[in-house]
């Protein structure tokens, strides 16, 4: 058997400075992991879903979701900023937590608490959790909107009466908010005031009608919101109230016909989109995604759910919008479920397990306070303001423009990073344009904006 040469020690010395040289270099040039999120040390894994609530009156902040303490149990748990105390364990999901009347209230999909049979919603007191109303079925969220308690779902009745997913707290017991007509299974998700009146989203349609997923609450009747989401697998999930504008989240198809892909916010008049928006994980509109997340703070938008882009910029998971220009925050959080700002720090309930390299139990806070790791260019595109009136007809043979003075006008198509890819002018007789053909233009969404000031996304066949 032969055995190599043995080297001098001289030739040791300089093979390991040639070696450390070497790592030296590629350290220098390898691209540092900066640490962005940290964990918050929840007591269980959240293993599905996850939600907080934010106590301002005690400085305290509550989580709760599909936590596995044991299996088949959810916990609830309560910090005032430094270790988490269990408030009580419950036999399946816990959708919604919140604090009315000074009293704790949990809601979800639930049959137990503690051991004790409680189904859906639960009180807690100085005794212990105790029933607080009769549902047929789970509740997805709780809101006090105006002093008044609401419960959201897919419930049927409550407290002995008929009712559509959704009601109220009037004294001491629930009562139906309204009624549907024909509903085959109210699924219902978020509930909330714009303009001083009730708007409800889910995924639930009117049977007989088109309009689909959100609805107004107007006259003592409930009726689509704008015409409501297009799609047949579309849903609304949460929606919040931003520069005095309805934001909607959820999961919708920009090419269903709806003004945005996954969140749009109507005005009053009309759905648009906030921006480019968000896109899928190869930058594009052509899968969907759930927008989970709603979080408004010091005038930015905080967005989360499973999209991978806002504004053409890395956005995994999370995003901040400030009216014109969406921002990733870095790192990939996976999927996003809940937002909240606590003690002035973004605490985010996300799907990855390992962020930074820290392993997490479902619960993460963001160590900066710039929330801008990537920013889009800024877009002027979703700040123009359409009159009521406007409309446009899409078909494979191009746009057509309703409502428009006789006579020639003048347009632009303006594509999703603001640049004009078309213009010129269009014949209007009898308030309708002649057509503008788009077969031309790649998929996407566009903004057709005329001389008058209107401003009409459209995405092209």
């Amino acid at each position: 058997m032969a055995f190599a040469k043995p080297y001098s020690l001289s030739e040791v010395l300089l093979k390991a400075r040639t070696a450390l040289a070497a790592w030296l270099l590629v350290a220098m040039l390898a691209p540092c992991s900066a640490q962005n999120w940290e964990s918050i040390g929840l007591p269980s894994r959240v293993i599905d879903w996850g939600n907080f609530y934010l106590d301002t009156v005690n400085n305290a902040l509550y989580a709760s979701g599909i936590n596995q303490v044991f299996p088949g149990q959810t916990g609830i748990f309560r910090s005032n900023g430094n270790d988490w105390d269990t408030l009580g364990y419950f036999g399946n999901a816990v959708f919604s937590t919140l604090i009315f009347q000074d009293t704790l209230i949990a809601a979800g999909g639930f049959y137990t608490v503690n051991g004790d049979s409680t189904s859906f919603i639960s009180f807690m007191d100085s005794t212990g959790w105790h029933p607080y109303g009769s549902f047929d079925a789970g509740i997805w969220r709780l809101r006090v909107l105006d002093g008044e308690l609401y419960a959201v779902g897919g419930f049927e009745t409550v407290d002995g009466q008929s009712a559509d997913g959704i009601a109220k707290r009037v004294g001491g017991h629930w009562e139906p908010v309204g009624d549907f007509g024909v509903v085959p299974q109210p699924y219902l998700f978020d509930v909330i005031k714009y303009n001083g009146e009730l708007v409800c989203c889910g995924n639930m349609s009117i049977i007989g009608q088109n309009y689909r997923d959100v609805y107004i609450f107007q006259n003592g009747q409930w009726g689509p919101l704008g015409g409501g989401l297009y799609g047949s697998v579309s849903g609304g999930w949460v929606m919040t109230i931003y520069h005095n504008e309805l934001i909607l989240g959820g999961n919708f198809y920009l090419g269903a016909g709806n003004a945005g892909q996954c969140i749009m916010r109507w005005n009053g008049s009309i759905w648009q989109p906030l921006g480019v928006g968000t896109t899928d994980n190869n930058d594009s509109y052509s899968s969907s995604y759930n927008i989970h997340a709603l979080c408004v703070h010091d005038d930015k938008l905080f967005v989360g759910g499973g999209f991978s882009y806002a504004g053409h910029v890395p956005a995994q998971g999370i995003a901040t919008w400030d009216g014109s220009q969406w921002c990733g925050l870095g790192s990939q959080l996976g999927l996003v479920h809940d937002i909240v700002f606590f003690n002035d720090s973004l605490y985010v309930m996300c799907g990855n397990q390992i962020i930074d390299g820290d392993t997490n139990t479902g619960g993460v806070r963001y160590l900066h306070t710039t929330y801008a790791d990537t920013c889009s260019l800024t877009t002027g595109v979703n700040a123009l303001a359409p009159p009521a009136e406007a409309a446009i007809i899409v078909s494979d043979e191009g746009v057509e423009v309703l409502h428009l003075p006789d006579g020639r006008i003048s347009y632009s198509i303006i594509d999703a990073a603001g640049r004009v890819v078309r213009s010129g002018s269009m014949a209007s007789n009898g308030g309708r344009s002649s057509v503008i053909t788009t077969g031309d233009l790649a998929t996407g969404l566009y903004v057709l904006r005329t001389l008058d000031g209107r401003a009409l996304p459209f995405v092209p066949y």
